[in-house]
C-alpha cells in the first residue's frame, strides 16, 4: 500500500507538490489555444462515444 500512502500524502497538501516551470508554460499555452479555438476538438461525450 505504498502507492496509497504516497497519494494520501500528496492529496493532503497539494500546494507542497512542486512541478517544473516548463509544465506551467505548456499548460498556459494549451489553455490559451483552447480559449482561442473553441470550434475544434471533441466533447467528453464524443470521445467516450456517447454522442
Amino acid at each position: 500500500m505504498l502507492v496509497e500512502a504516497l497519494w494520501d500524502s500528496i492529496a493532503s497538501d497539494p500546494e507542497q507538490v512542486g512541478f517544473p516551470e516548463h509544465h506551467k508554460s505548456i499548460l498556459e499555452e494549451r489553455l490559451q489555444t483552447l480559449d482561442e479555438d473553441t470550434a475544434s476538438g471533441k466533447s467528453g461525450d464524443e470521445v467516450r462515444g456517447n454522442k
